[in-house]
């Protein structure tokens, strides 16, 4: 039998690389992850899994700090940023949404109403509110501490892949599947919180499967696009008081599938993004109002050797974490703030083996 090596060489492992045991059940996937930054807990996030758990990981050290083993009835498709009390939330396969806190075993709230597949979560900054979305084509609101849902907007074929709140104009952006990315006002009544659709952006070509607010220009959005072979797979940048897209970032080749704005580490120009191609992208925000699109270069994007990626966080240090398809989380630590994080510091999970020549 020929011996198996590594397909990760040393030479992308940083000096102060460990390894460590796998956090979820064998054959089954790291699905997504959430930095505990707000929290006020750096080098702590929560991960789920495939498996149907959450689990609070100090990547420093490896230790998992808390396990909520059966969180859901099915995959944990979607974690927010715990808020600085410590909630935050989730979404499953399972139909439904939970809220929980970082200190508790239990849920705080259990919202039950899509049919289908939740496919994002986020919370309010106040903590009062959740916004879902399923590939039920609704877009729901929930009173958190009611427990109860505030309104649901069914759009026909519009599998929602993303939902967010953008504070800074009262509005929950979502997109999905029917090639738009729709604004919904956060509204007031006499009745409590609802949603009232404000704006349908119309004219994309590939449809938006994950979104990111511009921390730099908070009424600014950046949405990640679908697509195969080099056509589609591009980002946007939108001006959401303007309601226009300004420009795309193009460089992926394959659907992009997560966005995260760089921490004050890299600067509030920086954002990066991994896609279905296996390549983390590393981009500037562009300040030249009249470039329409802009252009990746090469040396700015890593290959992954792990396989597919199924989400991604930035902690304030420039550390980035990525989940795989492989069960395997692995944190990347940069070398300078000007680098592309390529470096592996913490792998959590068996890293992938060839046969040797």
């Amino acid at each position: 039998m020929k011996p198996t090596v590594s397909v990760v060489p040393s030479s992308l492992l940083h000096p102060s690389f460990r390894q460590f045991t796998p956090m979820f059940a064998e054959g089954t996937a790291a699905l997504s992850v959430a930095s505990c930054k707000n929290a006020n807990a750096p080098q702590q996030v929560l991960v789920g899994g495939e498996d149907c758990s959450i689990a609070l990981l100090n990547y420093e050290t490896g230790h998992v700090i808390r396990r909520w083993v059966h969180a859901h009835g099915r995959d944990v498709n979607v974690i927010t940023r715990p808020l600085k009390n410590g909630c935050f939330a989730t979404g499953s396969r399972d139909k439904a949404v939970k809220v929980w806190s970082l200190t508790q075993d239990d849920s705080i709230a259990d919202l039950e109403g899509h049919s289908l597949n939740v496919t994002s979560v986020d919370m309010h900054p106040d903590s009062t509110l959740v916004v879902s979305g399923s590939k039920d084509n609704t877009v729901r609101l929930w009173d958190v501490n009611r427990k109860e849902e505030l309104y649901c907007g069914d759009i026909k074929l519009n599998l929602v892949h993303f939902v967010r709140f953008v504070p800074t104009v009262n509005c929950v952006a979502q997109g999905g599947e029917d090639l738009t990315l729709r604004l919904w006002d956060v509204r007031s009544g006499a009745g409590g919180k609802d949603l009232s659709l404000s704006c349908t952006l119309e004219g994309l070509d590939y449809y938006p499967t994950c979104c990111e607010i511009v921390e730099s220009q908070p009424h600014c959005i950046l949405t990640g696009h679908n697509g195969v072979n080099g056509c589609g797979s591009y980002i946007c940048e939108w001006d959401l008081r303007m309601q226009k897209c300004l420009r795309m970032y193009l460089g992926h080749k394959e659907t992009v599938t997560a966005l995260r704005g760089g921490s004050s580490f890299y600067g509030t120009d920086r954002f990066f993004s991994v896609s279905q191609d296996n390549v983390i992208g590393s981009w500037h925000l562009e300040k030249d109002a009249s470039v329409e699109e802009v252009h990746r270069p090469e040396a700015n994007g890593v290959s992954v050797l792990e396989g597919r990626m199924t989400s991604m966080e930035c902690e304030e240090n420039g550390d980035l974490i990525t989940t795989h398809a492989s069960g395997c989380v692995v944190v990347y630590r940069p070398l300078g703030k000007d680098s592309v994080p390529s470096q592996r510091y913490r792998y959590i999970g068996v890293m992938p083996e060839n046969c040797a020549s």
